[in-house]
């Protein structure tokens, strides 16, 4: 069997131009729709920056302490209001074991609950410990710990920390 080869010139003009039209169409379909998603692309990008900044925000600035901690106990990050709180600077701690920051007789009990609570992930941890500032001071602390996910999928502990020291202080009063 013989293949029809059809050159251009062959064509009518009329067909050359309806072919031209056809496709000329096509590809303009094909730029709004692309136009189309650039724009939704980039609303959403706008929409997730927003996003992130007020968690930010929300992060650094709410009155309570958060760490981010391997699952060897190792400090990842800590919050702004957090570093203030305790009086250090995040170099100081980041990469350090959270342990370190504790009241040395309960460091065991700490070490303790946090190896418990990685036995059962699933549940949210919470404990009354003694922190140490910077300066020497004791901080009493509420800590509610849970175990999540980061972006690289591996294991971290989220733990955050509320100052109790005043409430223990007016318990120890009571006593």
């Amino acid at each position: 069997m013989k293949k029809l080869v059809v050159k251009n010139e062959d064509l009518i003009p009329n067909q050359l131009e309806e072919n031209v039209e056809k496709h000329t169409a096509e590809l303009i379909k094909t730029n709004e729709q692309l136009q189309q998603e650039i724009t939704d692309r980039k609303r959403v990008e706008a929409t997730l920056k927003e996003s992130e900044e007020r968690y930010h925000a929300l992060y650094d600035l709410i009155p309570l302490m958060y760490f981010t901690l391997d699952t060897e106990g190792t400090i990842l990050t800590v919050n702004q209001f957090g570093l203030k709180h305790i009086g250090y600077e995040a170099k100081e701690l980041i990469g350090k074991p959270v342990v370190d920051i504790f009241y040395k007789a309960d460091k065991k009990a700490v070490m303790e609950k946090f190896n418990s609570f990685l036995k059962n992930p699933t549940q949210v941890g919470s404990w009354d410990f003694r922190k140490v500032h910077k300066d020497g001071h004791i901080i009493w602390v509420q800590e509610t710990v849970r175990l999540m996910r980061d972006s690289n999928n591996r294991d971290v502990v989220l733990i955050v920390c509320e100052d109790i020291t005043d409430r223990k202080r007016t318990e120890q009063a009571l006593q």
